[in-house]
């Protein structure tokens, strides 16, 4: 998979970067070139990135917030395909090699996300009992992820896409998600005056669509993975700097009828046909 480059950024959250890197280098592909950039940790993070073979590191002397370095981490990759990753989720078996053929098989998908647990009432809804008993958010030192999983984590994503690969829902979540590169460089990158982490992936979403609205932006069941969803919220002192990034971004789009119409399509709670793959937004 030597088109394909996968890139994360990592400020601290050591207790959840260690399980993402582990179960990114046990399911790596070969030849899959790998960029984590380390945007100014100081909490022994630094120290553990640097061990890591085969991988290259970026490493920012501060926090340059979010944006910044995933545009660093896609400007510094070769593939022609990018898989993004927040360093709080955790990769099952084949998880790129899954993600790209879904996004290379349809023309039309402009981004495609994971599933994860943060879309959990969607998914107990379709899906039946199998994800109520998961939590949001678990101490990664108790027990780690495979305790919250029956039968452990890697079995559990397995079964699971397996048996709802065919779905495909109008509802993002980013903490892993496959793009090419050529739609990047088309919008630009991500948007470096969002602030340091919020709404930074909404707005390329949001952004994708207004570029081409015959696309898609939607989660496929296909891929699952774990996501401690919002540790970057609780570590970062509560609601406060999410409020303040929601106004950052609902500045930028204000009175914009054709974004708020995307937002509203990407917030929808509704499947894409199976084989309507991508229909047209009207």
């Amino acid at each position: 998979m030597s088109n394909v480059s996968v890139v994360a950024a990592v400020h601290n959250g050591l207790a959840y970067t260690r399980p993402f890197t582990d179960s990114l280098l046990r399911h790596a592909a070969a030849g899959a070139e790998i960029i984590l950039i380390d945007n100014g940790t100081d909490d022994g993070t630094a120290g553990v990135l640097a061990s890591l073979s085969g991988v290259r590191i970026i490493r920012n002397d501060s926090n340059l917030g979010l944006a910044a370095a995933w545009n660093q981490g896609v400007r510094a990759a070769g593939g022609s395909v990018v898989c993004i990753c927040h360093n709080d989720v955790v990769l099952p078996a084949a998880w790129h090699a899954r993600l790209v053929q879904e996004l290379t098989t349809h023309p039309g998908a402009a981004v495609v996300c994971a599933e994860d647990e943060h879309l959990m009432g969607l998914a107990t809804h379709l899906f039946g009992r199998e994800l109520n008993a998961l939590g949001a958010r678990v101490d990664a030192d108790a027990g780690g992820v495979d305790a919250m999983y029956p039968g452990g984590f890697d079995a559990f994503a397995s079964a699971f896409q397996e048996r709802h690969q065919r779905l495909r829902l109008v509802k993002t979540s980013s903490g892993c998600m496959a793009l090419r590169r050529r739609l990047w460089e088309e919008l630009g990158g991500f948007d470096e005056s969002l602030g340091p982490v919020y709404f930074v992936d909404l707005d390329f979403f949001v952004r994708a669509l207004l570029h081409a609205p015959s696309t898609r932006v939607y989660t496929w069941a296909g891929v699952f993975v774990h996501h401690y969803w919002h540790s970057t919220l609780y570590d970062r002192g509560g609601d406060a700097p999410l409020d303040s990034a929601w106004r950052r971004y609902a500045r930028k789009w204000e009175g914009n009828a054709d974004a708020v119409g995307a937002l509203n399509l990407l917030q929808a709670h509704h499947l894409l046909q199976e084989y309507e793959l991508v229909p047209k937004r009207r």
